[in-house]
């Protein structure tokens, strides 16, 4: 239990730090420091290098937060706030994932959204505080009645 919850806190700290990182630290400089043509050309490098660690976190995320949803689900038997907000955080993390993977993907369909990617970025960011914040409630609450 120990080795997967640090393998899922490493993935969700490298997930969620390289998406701040490239919002509020990379971004910006890029773009008050490098010509359109550079920028473009950073950009495209990143986030081509960026997408194959993002979807591996992602996967990391997926196969360890399943483990900890069947052994923990059993400890919380009869305990309606527990699973809602379980069920809040899972749904919220799937709109996380279907984001970061949109936003870094070379899908068509998702075109019109990686033009706004900044934004979608800073959602991004918000939805794992928000996901992270859960997660201590749930963390808090006893197991078992």
């Amino acid at each position: 239990m120990i080795v997967n919850r640090w393998i899922h806190l490493a993935a969700v700290i490298v997930a969620v730090g390289g998406t701040v990182f490239l919002r509020l630290v990379l971004q910006q400089t890029a773009g008050r420091t490098l010509s359109a043509d550079q920028h473009d050309a950073l950009r495209a490098a990143v986030i081509g290098r960026w997408a194959r660690v993002l979807h591996v976190c992602i996967a990391l995320i997926l196969l360890t937060g399943g483990y900890n949803l069947y052994i923990m689900i059993g400890r919380h038997p009869g305990q309606p706030l527990y699973h809602a907000l379980l069920g809040i955080k899972i749904l919220l993390a799937l709109t996380l994932f279907f984001l970061a993977i949109a936003i870094t993907g070379r899908n068509l369909a998702f075109a019109k959204l990686r033009q706004n990617r900044a934004a979608w970025l800073l959602v991004n960011i918000a939805l794992a505080g928000v996901i992270v914040l859960i997660s201590n409630v749930l963390k808090s609450i006893p197991t078992g009645p």
